[in-house]
């Protein structure tokens, strides 16, 4: 297991430093000093590491749900949960930003903890909107998560040059807006 943390160390930084399309296989193994055949007796291929990678940060998320006393109010949870990932995203930036890039990728299938994750997002808006069919919800839950990640890189990209005060109110301001418009979007119906 501690081989395989440090593969997963290792291929964080050298994405980190170079972006996806410069880890290889061949870089990270010369990164940690073993053969690439050793990396394979832990990982399948690329794809996998990159998996793994995501995997365990949203094992992260999926673990904060669980070990937290979460409202019973959907609208609270979603804010709390909105805010963690606000506050991951700037105390851990450089994974964060590798996460956001191999999500990024073209052909990027998501693996059984992001599903999960993204399931329990759609049951919390489906709460507040009950009236709303599974498109809508999906549409919803997938538009909060896509422009989270955003907020969250535009945040690490400034958070040198603006204040922490203000960093704050951009988080605070987004979690607003999208807590009033999944509230809002439940009185229309």
């Amino acid at each position: 297991m501690e081989l395989r943390n440090t593969i997963l160390k290792h291929a964080t930084e050298i994405i980190a430093r170079e972006g996806y399309p410069g880890f290889s296989i061949r870089k990270l193994a010369v990164s940690i000093d073993y053969s690439p055949r050793m990396i394979y007796l832990y990982f399948k291929n690329k794809d996998a590491i990159l998996l793994a990678l995501v995997e365990e940060a949203y094992a992260r998320t999926l673990l904060y749900r669980e070990t937290q006393q979460l409202p019973s109010d959907p609208i609270d949870r979603i804010r709390i949960q909105l805010n963690n990932h606000v506050k991951n995203a700037l105390e851990y930036p450089e994974h964060y930003r590798v996460i956001a890039d191999i999500l990024n990728r073209d052909g990027f299938m998501p693996g059984p903890r992001q599903l999960e994750l993204e399931n329990l997002v759609r049951e919390d808006i489906a709460l507040v909107q009950p009236k709303a069919v599974k498109e809508q919800l999906e549409a919803s839950s997938y538009a909060m998560l896509a422009s989270l990640r955003g907020l969250a890189m535009h945040l690490i990209a400034h958070r040198k040059v603006l204040s922490p005060e203000m960093l704050g109110k951009m988080a605070d301001t987004f979690v607003k807006w999208i807590t009033d418009g999944l509230s809002h979007g439940n009185e229309k119906d």
